[in-house]
C-alpha cells in the first residue's frame, strides 16, 4: 500500500474536535497555542479518530453510533471543579463538564466546498469517559528535570489569560513560600505528564450513514524505523478549512524510554501546534496511535514529537 492509499484510509478516520464554553476570566486557553476567545467564551480544538461504536468494548455500555478518541487536553479546561480537583486520580463514571459547554466534531465529508467556517456542518458529540495511559505517563516521568511537556509557543504568555495569571501569581506568592519549591514543581510536572497522556472518549449520538462504508480498523505494532503518516490540522480552530486533514509523513525514531513497552513513541515528523490528537498510521494503513504534546527542552525550547501508542491505554478496539 502506497502513501496515497494510506492517506485515503487515514482521512476517513480523522476528525476535528471543537470544544467551546464560558470563560469569563479568559483562563481556559492556557497551554493552548491556538484558540478563539470572544465575549467571555473560549473555543479550543484538537484532532481525533472516529470509528463505529460497534468496534468498541460492549462492556462500556455504549449507546451511540460512533466513538471518537482524542487528547484530553482539549476537554480538561471545561471539566467541572470537582473533577478537575481530582485529575491526578483515577475517577469512575462519566466526567462532568461545566454548564454551557458544547462539543462538536467535523468530518472531511461534511466540509464539501464550503469556504466559510460558519457554513460547515458540525456534528454534536458528548464526553463519554477519560482513559488514563499509565505506561505512557510513566515513560514521560522517566525524563530528567530539564524536559517538560508542551509547545514552546503556548508558553509565550499572550492573551487575556496572562493578565489573570499575573494577578493570581501575586495573590498566591505568600502561599507558595510555605511549600518547598521542589515539591510543588514535582507535583505539577507529574500532573502535566498524566494529562498529556490521557485520552478522552467522545460519543456521537446522531446517525452517520457513511460509517457503514468504513474499512475495518487494523492496529499496528510499531517498530523503530517504521514509516508513518499522520492526518492533522495545524493551527486548529483558527483556520480549519485551509489546513483540515493536512498530511505529514515521517518515521518512528525511537521508543521512549529505549527498550520499553511500546506505549510512547518518539517520531521524526513535521507537527505543528493544533495537531494534538491526530491519528497516526503505518505505511500499511494500520492505526498506531495519537499525537500528544511534544517533549520540550526547557532552556533551548527544542521539541520532540511524541505519539501515544495504541497499546499505551486501556481501551478495547478489537472487533
Amino acid at each position: 500500500m502506497g502513501f496515497p492509499e494510506v492517506a485515503d484510509v487515514a482521512r476517513k478516520f480523522s476528525v476535528m474536535i471543537r470544544v467551546q464554553g464560558p470563560d469569563p476570566k479568559g483562563l481556559k486557553m492556557r497551554n493552548h497555542a491556538f484558540h478563539l476567545y470572544n465575549s467571555g467564551k473560549t473555543i479550543l480544538s484538537a484532532l481525533g479518530m472516529i470509528f463505529p461504536a460497534s468496534t468498541g468494548n460492549p462492556k462500556m455500555g455504549i449507546n451511540s453510533e460512533a466513538l471518537v478518541l482524542t487528547t484530553s487536553s482539549v476537554i480538561e479546561p471545561f471539566l467541572s471543579h470537582q473533577y478537575r480537583e481530582n485529575l491526578s486520580k483515577t475517577l469512575q463514571g462519566k466526567p462532568q463538564l461545566i454548564p454551557g459547554v458544547q462539543i462538536d466534531i467535523l468530518l472531511e465529508e461534511k466540509c464539501g466546498k464550503e469556504v466559510k467556517i460558519e457554513a460547515v456542518s458540525w456534528i454534536p458529540a458528548e464526553l463519554l469517559m477519560m482513559v488514563s495511559s499509565p505506561k505512557s505517563s510513566a515513560s514521560f516521568g522517566s525524563s530528567d528535570k530539564n524536559w517538560e511537556v508542551g509547545w514552546s509557543l503556548a508558553y509565550e504568555g499572550r492573551g487575556p489569560q496572562q493578565v489573570n495569571q499575573n494577578i493570581r501569581t501575586k495573590a498566591d506568592s505568600s502561599h507558595e513560600s510555605l511549600c518547598p519549591q521542589k515539591k510543588v514543581e514535582s507535583h505539577d510536572a507529574n500532573l502535566t505528564r498524566q494529562l498529556a497522556t490521557r485520552i478522552a472518549v467522545l460519543a456521537i449520538p446522531s446517525k452517520l450513514p457513511l460509517l457503514m462504508f468504513y474499512p475495518k480498523l487494523q492496529v499496528s505494532v510499531p517498530r523503530r524505523g517504521d514509516l508513518i503518516l499522520a492526518m492533522g490540522s495545524p493551527f486548529g480552530i483558527l483556520s480549519p478549512l485551509h489546513f483540515f486533514n493536512n498530511i505529514s509523513v515521517g518515521s518512528i525514531s525511537n521508543i521512549y524510554p529505549p527498550n520499553s513497552f511500546r506505549s510512547l513513541l518518539m517520531v521524526d515528523i513535521r507537527c505543528l501546534p493544533g495537531m494534538e490528537g491526530s491519528p497516526v498510521f503505518s505505511e500499511s494503513g494500520q492505526f498506531i496511535g495519537l499525537f500528544t504534546a511534544p517533549l520540550r527542552q526547557k532552556n533551548i525550547g527544542a521539541e520532540v514529537q511524541m505519539v501515544i501508542c495504541r497499546k499505551g491505554y486501556e481501551l478495547d478496539l478489537s472487533h
